[in-house]
């Protein structure tokens, strides 16, 4: 995953009618294997879905956790792999110089959840 190779990569968080949450996911497993997804791994590490646990913690708070990780990871602390959380936050900023990638973007998904009207 994106996590591991450091491979710019989305966290997408949506709130979604239960019936509606297998067509979600096949149509993001389409995209993110409609190029190359052939290729070796592809299938394994181009998606990954996770419900929340509220024994975990709240959706405002997995939202809050990479927002304050990407803007200057105070308080953080260290990320899952032991990597400081402050010089995480500086390579992300520097990546996010090349002005290539938005490091946070709010999709509207309205069209899909209620229909085009």
């Amino acid at each position: 995953m994106g996590k591991v190779s450091k491979t710019p990569h989305w966290h997408m968080l949506f709130f979604i009618e239960s019936e509606k949450l297998d067509a979600l996911k096949s149509i993001i497993r389409h995209y993110a294997l409609e190029v190359d997804g052939d290729e070796k791994g592809a299938a394994e590490n181009r998606y990954d879905f996770k419900q929340i646990d509220p024994n975990k913690g709240s959706a405002t708070g997995y939202i809050l956790k990479y927002i304050a990780k990407n803007i200057d990871g105070e308080g953080v602390g260290e990320d899952k792999f032991g990597n400081d959380s402050l010089l995480v936050a500086q390579r992300i900023d520097a990546w996010a110089s090349f002005g290539v990638f938005a490091n946070f973007n709010k999709l509207a998904v309205r069209a899909f959840l209620y229909g085009a009207n």
